[in-house]
């Protein structure tokens, strides 16, 4: 393969990567925005006492989301991608400790939640 080919399928992967992980990221938004939602109604609404680390670890988790979608905005190569996407998926796998805990630990059916934080990041990064 010529030289120009090569550059031409690294930059239509590089733009196929970054197209999966904003996505990702949008879906992740709205799903830790209805749970932010549902965790307020439940304190609100429900008389049912849930601690305010839930929320505020969701509110940092959106958080997170929002500085990746800038970060990925801003990468040049593929590496830099998957760099900031792992870091992500580090990060999210410690902020679903904390909410595990919260929620009751083992007894609770939320480590089903590690399961698709780590199957989602098998699935995009190499």
């Amino acid at each position: 393969m010529t030289e120009q080919k090569i550059k031409e399928i690294d930059r239509w992967e590089f733009e196929d990567v970054l197209k999966n992980f904003k996505i990702n990221i949008r879906l992740t938004k709205l799903i830790i925005l209805f749970f932010i939602i549902v965790s307020f109604g439940f304190a609100v609404f429900m008389d049912f006492t849930v601690s305010y680390v839930i929320p505020t670890v969701l509110f940092i988790w959106l958080l997170l989301y929002l500085a990746n979608e800038y970060f990925l905005s801003k990468v040049q190569n593929i590496k830099q991608a998957y760099n900031i996407y792992f870091r992500s998926v580090l990060i999210e796998l410690f902020l679903m400790t904390i909410i595990f805990h919260f929620l009751g630990g083992v007894e609770w059916i939320g480590a089903i939640f590690y399961v698709l934080i780590i199957s989602l990041a098998a699935v995009a990064l190499p």
